[in-house]
């Protein structure tokens, strides 16, 4: 601070750049904000300095990581670290590679990589994303292999496709962050693995098959975290088509039917659609749910749970819980199921009908609780049937999930997983579908 005021610079000058923090009780006066920290210059893409990072000197001290803050010159969504240090070979490779902090930038660099570019303290922008497409079309997003790394590599999948780029992403071996990793395995092999980098959007399914027959509630969370991308890829027309079959394969919806709920998301309006202010006709309400049309099996199996109680009860919820395609009549069965007592699920269903307000499912509760019409004393609903025909959707919901895996693996280049996937399917269509009823 004395040396830049020496200089000929004021104090309402440093306090602009940032350079110097103002005590609560005036602003004339303060300190460093770098005092005791190693100071790395951060320039624009045209050289010139328009902030500093800085590393605590001292252990214990925090944050062990500071940067400038916002100011005219410094924009931390448009600047990325080392932009202009290594334009030149981000130009020869025709390849750039985006990690998360500018240490790694640094360690990269001093190993013989240098063509890496960080994001300075904050997450990847859409300006960051169109920034880096101005110098090459090919990128590689290299991450921590911690969550937040993971996450961080998910959510810049749309961005970079809003910026028409299909970014790839590496994997680490050993939990190791770039830095670790160039300096243990060098810059040769570190390169290597870069060539070998699969596409964001195909490794990014492949997490979402691996996670085995997805249930309704999987699938809508799973569509929900993919909407971004899909609108996102819209804007390439030519590479995007097989990333709309891929995800349609995945989730196991027609395309027409991805396509519709794509029209209908919040996210494809947000952005563009005016504000309007003149008074709305009021919408018609929406027509009472004929679930016994529209979700037959899921109905026929309700109400034979709620009438064969003590075979409900046997049948592991494991095996149908996700599996149902009407999660309000999931969430009832889970309920009804959890009893295992006839007596407290008598009392659930008595409950249940005072605070429903579908007439439909009124109507299967109050027949549930009604004395049996035929002889004998129970009223035949086949429930091992019907646990039958839902064993039978759940291990074809896990080969078609197989299936996708082996379909992606095979893109990924992974012929050993191929191998394994495809006895694990031929294991399970040789195994018998029969519920595992006591």
């Amino acid at each position: 601070m004395t040396l830049m005021i020496s200089k000929g610079f004021t104090w309402d000058d440093l306090l602009t750049a940032g350079l110097v923090v103002a005590k609560e009780d005036s602003k004339h006066q303060g300190y460093d904000r770098f005092r005791e920290r190693l100071m790395f210059p951060i320039r624009d893409k045209n050289g010139s300095v328009v902030g500093f990072g800085a590393r605590a000197l001292k252990e214990g001290d925090e944050p062990k990581y500071l940067n400038s803050p916002e100011t005219p010159l410094f924009n931390k969504s448009k600047i990325l670290y080392g932009l202009f240090d290594n334009q030149r070979e981000i130009r020869l490779r025709s390849e750039a590679l985006v990690v998360e902090g500018y240490m790694d930038v640094v360690g990269l660099s001093e190993a013989g990589v240098s063509n890496a570019v960080a994001p300075m303290g904050t997450a990847l922008t859409p300006e960051h994303c169109r920034e880096i497409k101005s110098f090459t079309q090919k990128v590689i997003t290299v991450f921590d292999p911690d969550t937040a790394g993971v996450n961080a590599w998910h959510r810049s999948i749309p961005l970079f496709l809003e910026a028409g780029l299909f970014a790839k992403d590496v994997s680490l071996t050993g939990g190791m962050d770039p830095d670790e990793f160039v300096k243990k395995e060098g810059a040769e092999k570190f390169y290597g693995l870069c060539d070998q980098a699969p596409l964001q959007v195909t490794k990014y399914l492949k997490e979402i098959a691996e996670k085995g027959a997805l249930g309704e509630r999987e699938r809508s969370k799973a569509l929900q975290e993919l909407t971004p991308v899909l609108l996102a890829s819209r804007r390439l027309p030519d590479k995007g088509a097989f990333l709309w079959d891929d995800v349609s394969r995945v989730l196991n919806i027609s395309f027409d039917g991805l396509q519709k709920l794509i029209q209908d998301s919040p996210l494809r309006h947000q952005a563009s659609a005016p504000v309007r202010t003149e008074r709305q006709p009021a919408r018609r309400p929406m027509p009472t749910l004929d679930r016994s049309k529209k979700f037959p099996l899921d109905w026929e199996f309700f109400r034979a749970a709620l009438h064969e109680p003590q075979a409900f009860f046997q049948f592991p919820k494991e095996h149908w819980v996700g599996f149902l395609k009407d999660p309000e009549l999931e969430q009832l069965l889970v309920r009804a199921w959890e009893t295992q007592s006839p007596e407290k699920l008598t009392a659930l269903l008595e409950e249940l009908v005072v605070a429903q307000n579908h007439p439909d499912i009124i109507g299967a509760l109050t027949e549930a609780l009604l004395p049996p019409t035929e002889p004998g004393g129970t009223t035949p609903f086949g429930f091992q049937e019907l646990a039958k025909r839902m064993a039978e959707r759940r291990q074809k919901a896990e080969i078609r999930g197989l299936a996708n895996q082996v379909r992606l693996s095979q893109r990924l280049g992974e012929s050993e997983e191929q191998l394994k996937l495809l006895e694990q399917i031929r294991i399970l269509k040789r195994s018998p579908s029969e519920p595992p009823l006591k």
